[in-house]
């Protein structure tokens, strides 16, 4: 696969290993000399879609790719000029990004991030919900479903969707407060009214995302711990034996 700048190839992608987590994949490329000056510590690296139709935070954005890429594909980077006085660290690692648009937000949290699985209950439709949907506060992405099942209430006769999330909760660090972490600020935040809602994505496919928000009309919330316990969830999916369920 072949990488570009400005719509030029600069280079290709060598090898393809995986990560040591077992999880994450390895990305090895080889960037032509005259171009190497071109990538700084700050640059960003994104795989380039055929087409690529965006709604983020209310923008539409419409993206064709040129021929070329169409026809093999391609990882695009950006940089901010041409710097030869500048060299990227050593073992500096670059992550790559499914989009620009993902490439481009604003990053928080922490740079290790502190991921904690919670489960969702809920008696709305998640009919449009899907695994890998975005779990956002505040506009930000923090987090993704991983995981959803349904059962059928007797005494609502309602669908009861439970839905499995993985929520970075470094997000939740405050910088000016030593004496708390992300985590108890999340929890506090929820006892305080943090709930969950289902929300369009966009108007176009009608694809649902999670919103953490105080904006509602319920009390306040509460997470329970369930020792060994995930509900209606086979064993191999509760990886920890405490499962944090926020009932909203």
């Amino acid at each position: 696969m072949p990488i570009y700048y400005k719509n030029i190839k600069v280079g290709q992608v060598e090898y393809l290993n995986l990560g040591l987590d077992n999880k994450s994949v390895d990305v090895i490329v080889f960037i032509n000399k005259q171009y190497v000056p071109y990538i700084h510590d700050d640059s960003k690296f994104w795989i380039k879609n055929m087409v690529n139709i965006d709604f983020a935070k209310g923008n539409l954005d419409i993206n064709i790719a040129p021929l070329n890429f169409m026809l093999q594909g391609g990882i695009v980077f950006s940089s901010s000029g041409e710097d030869k006085n500048s060299y990227v660290a050593y073992n500096h690692i670059f992550p790559l990004y499914k989009s620009k648009t993902l490439a481009e937000s604003t990053p928080i949290g922490s740079v290790t991030k502190t991921i904690k699985k919670f489960m969702l209950l809920t008696d709305d439709s998640i009919a449009n919900l899907r695994i890998d949907s975005p779990v956002r506060f505040d506009g930000f992405d923090i987090g993704r479903v991983s995981h959803m099942e349904l059962s059928y209430d007797k005494n609502t006769h309602k669908m009861l969707g439970q839905v499995l999330v993985n929520i970075d909760i470094s997000v939740f660090e405050d910088k000016h407060e030593t004496n708390s972490s992300g985590e108890l600020n999340f929890y506090k935040a929820v006892e305080e009214g943090l709930r969950a809602k289902l929300v369009a994505l966009d108007p176009i496919t009608g694809m649902l995302f999670i919103d953490l928000t105080f904006d509602h009309q319920d009390g306040n919330g509460s997470i329970v711990l369930r020792s060994a316990y995930c509900p209606n969830l086979e064993d191999f999916r509760c990886h920890n034996n405490n499962i944090s369920v926020l009932d909203v």
